[in-house]
């Protein structure tokens, strides 16, 4: 037994063994660094300066990929030529129903089956409409109002001849109480 121990001690100050640790950590500098970063994002084509290396104020320290620099003006430009034609766009529905333009030419500067010309449409067929029945109420009015004044024609006559009715009576009346008293 002793010489089963005696190897086992032996083998073991001899012998290499490979072992594994896994542990979960965080990685702190010696130092607290300051982080630099860049408000718009990106990223990094080239580092100019390096650690530790004196530099002027205003001088550059990096310079940023412009692939995504050209990227994001290319997105800007489409996204600015598509905002010029809404603005237009809205701004013809705007004229006609302020009624600085006639609907037909806004018509013809939308393109076929955009939302704009349905709501176009639909102002202009309410519009329509309305003043559709403008013109029937202006008619009635007008028709009322001829009538009104045939009434008041006719009503002018009945009192006159009211009038006159009672004139009549009136002057019956005295000759009645003239021939009465003269009896």
């Amino acid at each position: 037994m002793i010489a089963t121990l005696a190897v086992g001690l032996i083998w073991a100050a001899n012998a290499e063994l490979l072992e594994l640790a896994y542990a979960k950590g965080t990685i702190v500098p010696a130092s607290y660094p300051r982080p630099v970063e860049h408000l718009d994002g990106g990223i990094l084509a080239e580092i100019l300066v390096q650690e530790g290396q004196q530099v002027d104020a205003g001088a550059p320290l990096v310079r940023l990929s412009e692939a995504l620099v050209d990227a994001e003006y290319r997105r800007l430009t489409i996204q600015e030529a598509a905002l010029a034609r809404n603005t237009a766009r809205l701004r013809a529905v705007i004229d006609v129903i302020e009624g600085t333009r006639q609907a037909e030419t806004a018509r013809r500067e939308l393109e076929p089956g955009h939302r704009l010309l349905a709501q176009l449409n639909a102002f202009e067929s309410a519009r329509n409409r309305i003043q559709q029945r403008i013109t029937q109420l202006e008619r009635a009015l007008e028709i009322e109002g001829n009538r009104l004044r045939a009434l008041s024609a006719v009503a002018d006559g009945e009192r006159g001849l009211m009038e006159t009715r009672r004139e009549e009576e009136e002057f019956v009346a005295s000759i009645s109480d003239r021939l009465l008293s003269e009896l």
